[in-house]
């Protein structure tokens, strides 16, 4: 049997500012540029900074998806600055929406909280609203100089069908919104952990989710994550891919991932190491992974057949060292 051809590895990364207890502490306010760029005081960035280096060692490329809803709090240029030094240094931007953002476009928003509670849910939506979403951060892209988003990724991967037929009608080629082993969705039909799908005209790039052999301590479904997966569990999980010509797969990055609690953000050691050996391994292997980028693979998935879903398990071992590091973290 022919050796399976190179794995293609979407490298995806969510770029957000954080509510910071806005919406449940008295005093508190959201945290912008800081909640990315997590900076630890000696002039070093452990967050966006020390991920764009460690894809840069590496010679990868990744696709950021970029929130654009809470403009309706920083204003544009916080997020317009991050979003135009991803592309200068040579990586994908796409559209991210948490509309939990939008309740602070009532003036009184605190007052409301004592009768109503913020949704960030982008299932469950009329069309109305999910049209003027997607409308808002065509905008800020278009006010950001960089090229219009052919992606989305729906905040939490809360998603449904509406979501798909908005974005159809849009014009707006793929997503990235399923990841079951973070939020299972009510349809069957979108219960999907991995493959190449096409949803109302659609492609769908699911978050890799992978199923747990040690099932009382873990749940069910786990995505492919730096926070949730160990190393040994990625190595074994993309080489089961490989064989079973599961290409591509998705892995969900978040900047803050990489620092340790704020204030001072040191440099979070296992999620870094987590990242430098998978970017380390891709590198070190061509001949049996490619990072992609959506944007550049995108005319040549579109014409792929679809792929279906498969189950994954990495060895029940490699989920017990993942146990034990997480639990050894502060």
């Amino acid at each position: 049997m022919n050796a399976p051809p190179p794995l293609e590895i979407l490298l995806t990364v969510d770029v957000e500012f954080s509510i910071h207890g806005a919406f449940t502490l008295p005093d508190a306010t959201p945290l912008g540029e800081e909640n990315v760029l997590c900076p630890d005081g000696s002039g070093r960035e452990q967050g966006l900074g020390r991920l764009l280096d460690t894809l840069a060692e590496h010679h990868l490329v990744a696709s950021f998806f970029c929130e654009t809803l809470q403009s309706t709090w920083f204003g544009p240029e916080p997020m317009g600055r991050i979003v135009q030094r991803i592309q200068a240094a040579g990586h994908d931007v796409q559209l991210h929406l948490h509309p939990c953002w939008e309740f602070f476009r009532h003036p009184d928003w605190r007052e409301r909280l004592g009768r109503e509670r913020p949704n960030d849910n982008c299932h469950g939506r009329t069309v109305t609203e999910l049209t003027r979403w997607i409308q808002d951060g065509r905008a800020r892209f278009r006010q950001w100089g960089v090229e219009p988003p052919v992606a989305l990724r729906a905040g939490g991967l809360r998603v449904d069908r509406q979501l798909y037929r908005v974005m159809a009608a849009m014009g707006m080629p793929a997503a990235s919104h399923i990841g079951i082993g973070i939020f299972m969705p009510e349809e069957p039909e979108l219960r999907l952990a991995n493959g190449l799908h096409r949803i109302d005209g659609v492609l769908e790039l699911p978050v890799l989710s992978h199923h747990a052999r040690l099932p009382r301590l873990s749940r069910p479904w786990r995505a492919l994550t730096l926070t949730g997966t160990s190393w040994w569990e990625m190595r074994a999980l993309l080489e089961q891919a490989r064989h079973a010509r599961l290409s591509p797969v998705v892995i969900l990055i978040h900047p803050r991932d990489l620092a340790g609690a704020d204030p001072g953000y040191p440099a979070h050691r296992l999620h870094q190491s987590r990242l430098a050996r998978l970017c380390r391994l891709i590198d070190a292997h061509p001949d049996r992974y490619r990072a992609v980028s959506i944007r550049a693979a995108l005319p040549e998935w579109r014409d792929r057949p679809a792929l279906p879903a498969r189950t994954l398990s990495p060895p029940w071992w490699a989920q017990v060292i993942r146990l034990l590091e997480n639990a050894s973290q502060p």
